[in-house]
């Protein structure tokens, strides 16, 4: 398959866009998203504490801070929450009877899926931690409708 955008072999399908980019485009696309996901939640020259662990979640998180106008110093806490790892907590407050109290203010990774962090933290060569726990439910809703998860969370916003 073709990249969209230029024309060249795709790398990676985005299955609720339905559109394949190549690697250029794909690397593009991640900076451009975390970027406006950043000016929506914080602001410029603010005190932001970023996790230290090893998963793949918070590798890209601290990867894609870099060069960012932000001090990384003792400040709010950024969380490296994905998309699957918020609806997967929605989905358990919800069975568990509990309404969801869902703040995603201090997640800048919030509408990216565990796929495409991955895939972006192989294309820099970076060494992480695997982290993805598995949630048939969401495997299944993903399978059928793709953007059934960007649903969910921004209703709960």
């Amino acid at each position: 398959m073709r990249c969209h955008i230029c024309g060249r072999k795709g790398a990676i399908f985005l299955p609720y866009l339905g559109k394949w980019l190549c690697e250029k485009h794909f690397l593009k696309m991640m900076r451009k998203r975390f970027g406006s996901n950043l000016r929506r939640f914080f602001k410029k020259g603010e005190a932001l504490s970023l996790p230290r662990g090893k998963t793949l979640p918070e590798v890209v998180l601290r990867k894609l801070m870099e060069g960012k106008p932000f001090r990384f110093s003792k400040g709010r806490k950024v969380k490296a929450d994905y998309l699957e790892k918020i609806a997967n907590d929605i989905l358990s407050s919800l069975f568990e009877g509990k309404f969801p109290k869902l703040t995603l203010k201090d997640k800048p990774l919030y509408n990216f899926r565990y796929e495409e962090l991955k895939f972006f933290a192989d294309l820099l060569g970076l060494k992480y931690e695997e982290c993805y726990v598995r949630n048939e439910l969401i495997e299944e809703v993903v399978k059928h409708k793709p953007g059934a998860l960007f649903s969910l969370v921004r209703w709960f916003e």
